[in-house]
């Protein structure tokens, strides 16, 4: 999946790696086409293997982004 949002980017890496979540709140809303003002993201993940993968995949992009590269994803 090719998008700027880092939310879809973080989602499309959670199906790629079989993670079960469920998205509510502001950020399900706003996916769903409504402006609602927030920032954060409350997450439960049960599969800290995987959480600490993609914690290290998005400390990637961060830096790729610092440098001007676009992120591998």
């Amino acid at each position: 999946m090719a998008t700027d949002d880092p939310l879809l980017r973080l989602l499309a890496r959670f199906h790629e790696e079989g993670v079960e979540y469920v998205l509510v709140g502001g950020q399900a809303v706003r996916l769903n086409g409504y402006v609602r003002a927030t920032e954060d993201l409350e997450k439960d993940l049960l599969d800290k293997q995987v959480l600490a993968r993609i914690r290290e995949d998005l400390k990637i992009d961060r830096q790729a982004n610092a440098q001007g590269r676009p992120p591998d994803m």
